[in-house]
């Protein structure tokens, strides 16, 4: 996960929402189902993560069917914020039709509470840690538990894509002799921060980011 940094609601969202106002009053959930611009939505939501999905940072292509609206706090529970935009992510398919314990992402996170919304928490990228095999870490035991079994961020699909990842930055500072210096790790981590010309992060570039912020050179400082 890394932080999502929202942008401001899309005006026909927000329309949608003051007419469904007595449906939702009335406890009425899955509006977003009935929503007309339900497809430009899903773009809204991929361009402002870099077209990665928001739990498990593999690539999303919201034309092809393959994504999810998550609403972070779950529309059974929360119905009144079920049109609120900043309750709203995009995730992968999340292996949906597979057999459960291969489901990862919103698909097997269900109407389940996590602990933390990437698009919120400040610090989300240091409530957890990538080790050299790509498992995704954290010392609050909840928040494991969250990532492994509600989440399931661990799958081995993608444990070996991070992992994979990872090596790949260790063979561009392995392609020149001598050692790195701060300001060239500062400018791999800050190319890995920013979306190319198509508006497209890199996949799985937090755990990309975390390893070159562990470098020697990093934090010799």
């Amino acid at each position: 996960m890394i932080k999502i940094n929202k942008n401001s609601s899309p005006p026909a969202l927000d329309q949608y929402k003051r007419e469904c106002s007595e449906s939702i009053n009335r406890g009425t959930t899955k509006l977003l189902d009935d929503f007309p611009q339900k497809d430009e939505l899903r773009r809204a939501l991929a361009e402002e993560q870099g077209y990665l999905c928001a739990y498990c940072m593999q690539r999303l292509n919201p034309e092809n069917g393959d994504t999810k609206i998550e609403h972070f706090h779950p529309q059974k529970e929360f119905p009144t914020e079920q049109l609120d935009y900043t309750n709203l992510l995009l995730c992968c398919n999340g292996n949906e039709g597979d057999r459960f314990a291969n489901q990862h992402c919103d698909t097997k996170k269900k109407n389940a509470e996590i602990k933390h919304n990437p698009a919120s928490f400040p610090s989300i990228e240091q409530t957890f840690c990538y080790e050299r095999d790509g498992r995704i870490v954290s010392d609050d035991e909840d928040w494991n538990i969250q990532i492994n079994k509600v989440l399931n961020l661990n799958f081995i699909r993608l444990k070996n894509n991070r992992k994979e990842a990872m090596k790949a930055v260790d063979k561009i500072l392995g392609e020149r002799p001598g050692t790195r210096t701060k300001t060239q790790i500062e400018a791999m981590i800050q190319k890995r921060r920013n979306m190319n010309r198509s508006g497209h992060l890199d996949e799985y570039c937090g755990a990309v980011i975390y390893k070159l912020q562990n470098h020697p050179a990093y934090k010799r400082g």
